[in-house]
């Protein structure tokens, strides 16, 4: 079973592997912002989906790759405007 704290941490993990240049305001917008931290949390679950795929079956898998592959690139983009428009409020 799985922690509310490794949760959190699998979250993180997701958004810093892309982002790590920016670890001070993600993690202080995560504890802030649940709609930032609701995106951070969609995107760990979308990546994981991706990284499972090869378990649906051939017929849809290249598919589904495509569809997880996509609202990936949309969540990372969006998480990039969040923390632009952070940093250009600070």
């Amino acid at each position: 079973m799985t922690t509310l704290k490794e949760t959190r941490q699998a979250i993180l993990s997701s958004v810093l592997r892309r982002f790590p240049e920016r670890e001070f305001n993600i993690r202080r917008m995560m504890e802030k912002d649940q709609t930032f931290f609701d995106l951070c949390e969609e995107l760990a679950v979308a990546e994981d989906a991706l990284a499972n795929v090869d378990q649906f079956p051939p017929a849809i898998r290249s598919e589904r790759r495509a569809e997880w592959q996509d609202l990936v690139d949309r969540l990372a983009k969006e998480i990039d405007g969040a923390l632009q428009n952070t940093r250009n409020r600070i």
